[in-house]
């Protein structure tokens, strides 16, 4: 926002591990839509922050409701920075990075925070299947199946 520029390793300290993700409905439910309806199908393209202390991904209220997501029950969620309450629990599908890396279904809770810089939180029901290498001093990250 300064118009500065920020060195990798202070970018990745400030923001932390973000990456690009796709975001959509479930296969699951994406076989059941007559070809019309599939070709209409609405995919979110945005931010995801790799965080290894959530026991599982976190979709933001407004993506859920742009795809048109139905809540699939609700758990207990309880963060650093918020009260322990209950969420929203959506199933979606997820391609990461060049979006070469598939992952559908995925439960995710709902994140109600709608300020943050990212639109999905990857946990560790994604994570427990892949490395994910953190390196400060280069300012990158490394994530690979």
């Amino acid at each position: 926002k300064t118009g500065k520029i920020v060195p990798p390793d202070v970018a990745l300290q400030l923001l932390g591990p973000l990456i690009d993700i796709q975001i959509r409905p479930p296969k699951t439910l994406l076989k059941t839509l007559p070809r019309e309806e599939l070709q209409k199908t609405p995919i979110h393209v945005g931010r995801a922050l790799i965080d290894t202390g959530a026991g599982f991904c976190m979709i933001k209220a407004s993506v859920a409701k742009k795809l048109n997501l139905t809540p699939h029950g609700t758990t207990r969620v309880t963060s650093a920075t918020e009260a322990s309450a209950e969420r929203n629990m959506y199933v979606v599908g997820i391609a990461i990075g060049d979006f070469r890396t598939d992952k559908d279904p995925i439960q995710a809770a709902e994140l109600t925070n709608e300020d943050l810089p990212f639109d999905f939180i990857v946990g560790r029901n994604i994570l427990r299947n892949m490395v994910f290498i953190y390196n400060g001093f280069g300012g990158m990250i490394t994530l690979a199946e």
